[in-house]
């Protein structure tokens, strides 16, 4: 994806019989905004469940040095 930088680390956890998690540790391109961000981050999680059907849960930590300008004004404190 051209708005992802570098994948910084893949966790996977098997929590049972056809049931995986998967923990990801995302940069992204310094130019996203935010709803760009919310796009490429529903995207990911539906194409990582649909390639992978024992993926039942997706959770995506994005690396905050590089948080884009407007994600403050939308979300607030809570996204930092």
């Amino acid at each position: 994806m051209r708005n992802v930088e570098r994948v910084n680390e893949v966790l996977t956890m098997h929590m049972g019989p056809g049931y995986i998690l998967v923990n990801l540790s995302i940069e992204f391109n310094d130019s996203i905004r935010a709803e760009q961000l919310e796009s490429v981050i529903a995207k990911m999680d539906k194409d990582i469940r649909q390639q992978f059907a024992h993926v039942k849960r997706v959770f995506l930590k994005r690396n905050l040095g590089n948080l884009p300008s407007d994600c403050l004004d939308k979300y607030g404190s809570r996204f930092v």
